[in-house]
């Protein structure tokens, strides 16, 4: 593992599949501590432009299945 080669394969869970739906973020973006309510329709069109890139650069993406589990914080397949 690096931190600073070139990236080939990553895996991720989309916005999408993270944030569930609109409902679901009103519901838990100020428990969770969030210092804004997130858009959902935007953070899933964000998140499609984010892969966009990274497989533009030739990085394969994994996608995390979506397994029921949603949460704002979800999102964090990898969290340092």
């Amino acid at each position: 593992m690096s931190e600073s080669t070139q990236l080939t394969k990553v895996l991720l869970k989309h916005a999408r599949d993270a944030f569930g739906s609109q409902t679901k973020c009103d519901a838990d973006w100020q428990r969770l501590n969030y210092l804004s309510r997130p858009d959902f329709a935007c953070a899933v069109e964000e998140y499609d432009t984010f892969a966009g890139l990274i497989e533009s650069f030739g990085t394969e993406i994994l996608w995390l299945p979506d397994d029921g589990i949603t949460g704002l914080d979800s999102i964090y397949v990898r969290d340092n």
